[in-house]
C-alpha cells in the first residue's frame, strides 16, 4: 500500500463473526447491514480476516485452497431470493452464542446442495466464471470431491491413483462423480457472486475492502496436492520441513505451524507463475491487500519437519521484491500492507518494505515495553504505516489490560491520554487516531470495550478460537456514535 491523502480509518471485524440466524457470519443481508453501520459510523475500510476455505479449527490461515471461498459464508437469504432454495428449505438454525462449525456445516451443506441441484449449469455467467478460474477450479473441485467420496480429511488418505494425481484415475473418478465436482464449482460461483456483489454495495456506500492473505498454504492442500513441484516435500508428498515462527512474545518455544516451505528454486525457475496469480487473482478481489507474515518474502523460518518444538529453527533468506516487481508488470501498482510484526529491527524486513513502498504495521499493545526507540510508540511511526490497536492474533484491548504485567500496565496508564475521561480500550483508539500513522485500523470489540472472551484468536492454541460472534442488536446507534465519535481524524 502506497498511502496518499487524507487520514483514513476503518474496523477490523472478521465476516465469520457478524451475527446471522444461520449460526456464521456470511455474504447475505446481514453482511449488507454490517456495511450500513460502517458507512453511518464515518469508516473508510472494513478489514477482514481470509475468505478461503477453514480448517477443521475454523482458522483461515491453513486454508485447503489458495484461490476458492468458504462455501459456509454464502449467504442463504439470497438463495431463497434466486429461486434456488425455498424458504421451507431452511429449517431453524438452532441459536448458540458461540460459533459452533460442525453444527453450521452440518446444516449449510444440505442447503447448499440443494441449490447446486437446482442451478442452471448451462447459464452464461456461470460458464465464464469457469473459463476465467480454470488455473485453480478444476483441480479444487475433483480433490473436494474425492475427499468426500472416500471419506478422508486429506489427500493422503485417497487411494494412491487420486492422491499421485494419475491421469487414468483422475479421468474416470471424475465421470463417474460429475455431480459431486460440480457442486463444488457451483458453490464456488455462488460464493464470488455474492461476495462481488457485497464488494460493489460496499464500495458505493464509501467503504473500501482490506483482504488479508496468508502467506503459506495448508500441507493437505490442493495448492499442494496439484503443485508438489513448488514445494519441499518427501516422496509420500508429507512436508520435509515445515513453516513456523521462533520463540517470541506470544511462546516461549516457538510456533511450530506445520506449513510446508516452498521451493523458492523451482518457483523461479517457473518465472513466481504461481505466486504471480494469486496476487493478480486477490488484486482482483480486494481494494487493499493484506499479507500475513510478509516478512518471509525477506526470510522464512525453517524447521524439520521431525522436531517437536520451533525452538531449533533457521532463517533462510527470500525471494525478495522480484515477485512484486513481476506482478506489478502485469497487473499494476499493488496496494499492500505488509504485516511485518516480529521484523522490526531485522535488515532484511526492514529493507524489502523500503523497497517495494509498501505500508507496514504498527500496534499500539506492543509499545508499553518502557522503551523511547519501541517502533511501536506512535512518535516512532513513519507516515506510510498502518496503525492498530491490536491485530486478530492479540487479545481485546480490555483483556490486553486485564491480563498484562503490573509493569506493562503502569506505563501504557502514563502514556495514553484521557485517563480519567474513558476506559482503556477508548483511551488506545484516542492514542491511535492521533498518531502520524495514514491509516488506522480498530478491532470493532474495542469500540465495544470487550474483554478476553471477545478475542479472535491465541496463537499456538487449538481450541477456543475463531469462535467469537457478535451479540444480537450489538450494532446500534449507541455504538454508531461511539465509534463515529472516538474516530474522528
Amino acid at each position: 500500500m502506497r498511502l496518499k491523502g487524507k487520514k483514513e480509518r476503518g474496523i477490523l471485524f472478521p465476516l465469520a463473526s457478524i451475527n446471522t440466524p444461520y449460526g456464521i457470519g456470511d455474504l447475505g443481508i446481514c453482511a449488507y447491514d454490517f456495511i450500513d453501520f460502517l458507512s453511518e459510523s464515518g469508516q473508510d475500510y472494513w478489514q477482514i480476516l481470509p475468505l478461503v476455505p477453514i480448517d477443521k479449527y475454523g482458522s483461515p490461515y491453513k486454508s485447503s485452497c489458495a484461490f476458492a471461498g468458504e462455501i459456509l459464508y454464502i449467504g442463504l437469504d439470497f438463495l431463497v431470493r434466486d429461486g434456488l432454495v425455498s424458504q421451507n428449505d431452511l429449517k431453524a438454525y438452532e441459536y448458540t452464542e458461540r460459533i459452533d462449525y460442525k453444527k453450521v456445516r452440518n446444516y449449510k451443506i444440505p442447503i447448499l446442495k440443494t441449490a447446486a441441484k437446482r442451478f442452471n449449469t448451462e447459464d452464461k455467467e456461470y460458464l465464464a466464471f469457469l473459463k476465467q478460474n480454470s488455473f485453480w477450479i478444476e483441480d479444487y473441485a475433483l480433490l473436494s470431491a474425492a475427499l468426500e467420496k472416500f471419506e478422508t480429511m486429506d489427500f493422503y488418505g485417497l487411494p494412491d491413483g487420486i492422491k499421485y494425481r494419475l491421469k487414468e484415475d483422475t479421468e474416470e473418478f471424475s465421470v463417474l462423480n460429475k455431480s459431486l465436482i460440480n457442486f463444488y464449482k457451483i458453490t464456488q460461483f455462488l460464493f464470488y457472486r455474492q461476495y462481488f456483489d457485497l464488494k460493489y454495495y460496499a464500495n458505493k456506500k464509501g467503504v473500501s475492502i482490506i483482504g488479508d492473505i496468508p502467506f503459506y498454504v495448508a500441507p493437505d492442500s490442493v495448492d499442494v496436492w496439484a503443485n508438489p513441484q513448488y514445494f519441499v516435500l518427501n516422496r509420500d508428498l508429507t512436508p520435509k520441513e515445515i513453516a513456523g515462527v521462533p520463540p517470541d512474545i506470544f511462546s516461549f518455544t516457538g510456533q511450530l505451524w506445520g506449513n510446508p516451505i516452498y521451493d523458492f528454486e523451482a518457483l523461479k525457475k517457473d518465472g513466481y507463475s504461481w505466486w504471480i496469480n494469486r496476487l493478480v487473482f486477490t488484486k482482483n478481489m480486494y481494494d487493499i491487500i493484506r499479507i500475513d507474515h510478509f516478512r518471509a518474502f525477506a526470510e522464512y523460518y525453517v524447521i524439520d519437519q521431525k522436531e517437536k518444538t520451533a525452538e531449533n529453527g533457521y532463517f533462510e533468506t527470500g525471494i525478495v521484491s522480484i515477485l512484486f516487481d513481476k506482478a506489478e508488470k502485469i497487473t499494476g501498482k499493488l496496494n499492500i500492507i505488509a504485516e511485518d510484526l516480529g521484523g522490526e529491527k531485522d535488515e532484511k524486513v526492514q529493507s524489502l518494505i523500503k523497497k517495494t513502498g509498501f505500508a507496514n504495521m504498527k500496534v499500539i499493545q506492543f509499545a508499553f515495553d518502557g522503551e523511547k526507540d519501541n517502533p511501536f510508540l506512535p512518535e516512532n511511526f513513519e507516515y506510510n504505516c498502518v496503525c492498530y490497536t491490536g491485530t486478530h492474533d492479540n487479545d481485546t484491548a480490555m483483556g490486553f489490560y486485564d491480563t498484562t504485567t503490573v509493569k506493562q500496565r503502569i506505563i501504557a496508564d502514563r502514556i495514553l491520554p484521557y485517563k480519567s475521561q474513558l476506559p482503556f480500550a477508548h483511551r488506545m483508539i484516542r492514542f491511535a487516531m492521533e498518531s502520524g500513522a495514514k491509516l488506522v485500523i480498530i478491532p470493532l470489540q474495542d469500540y465495544m470495550c470487550l474483554g478476553n472472551v471477545s478475542r479472535i484468536n491465541t496463537p499456538g492454541t487449538n481450541t477456543g478460537n475463531w469462535d467469537y460472534k457478535l451479540p444480537e442488536n450489538a450494532l446500534n446507534n449507541e455504538l454508531i456514535k461511539t465509534v463515529k465519535e472516538l474516530s474522528k481524524r
